[in-house]
C-alpha cells in the first residue's frame, strides 16, 4: 500500500491538482463565475438527458450551442478542460490496477 500512498501524495503534488484548487477557488469567490460554472452543470444535465436515445427533443442543438458558449469562459473552460483530463488520467490508472489485479490471480 506503500506504492499508492506515494502516488497518491505525487498526484496532489501535480501541477494540474494544484491548477484545479486554485481554478476551484477562483470560481467559488467570483459570484460570476460560480454563476457560470452553476448554468454550464444544468445545461450539461439537460444535454445528456435530451440525448438520451429514448428522448426526442428538437432543443439538443440551442443546448449545445449555449454549453459551447459557456466553456468559451477561460477561467471555468481551463477549470472543465482540467477535470476531464484529470478523470482521464483517473480512469487510466484504474484500467491498470484492474489489469494488473487479473493478472495477479
Amino acid at each position: 500500500m506503500k506504492s499508492i500512498d506515494d502516488f497518491l501524495q505525487e498526484l496532489q503534488a501535480s501541477p494540474t491538482v494544484a491548477r484545479l484548487r486554485n481554478l476551484k477557488r477562483i470560481i467559488e469567490e467570483n459570484p460570476e463565475y460560480f454563476r457560470i460554472y452553476g448554468e454550464y452543470l444544468t445545461m450539461q444535465k439537460r444535454y445528456v438527458q435530451r440525448t438520451h436515445p429514448h428522448s426526442i427533443d428538437t432543443q439538443n442543438e440551442a443546448l449545445a450551442d449555449r454549453l459551447a458558449l459557456i466553456t468559451s469562459d477561460p477561467v471555468v473552460g481551463e477549470y472543465l478542460f482540467l477535470v476531464e483530463e484529470l478523470n482521464e488520467t483517473i480512469q487510466t490508472i484504474q484500467e491498470f490496477i484492474t489489469v494488473a489485479l487479473a493478472n495477479s490471480e
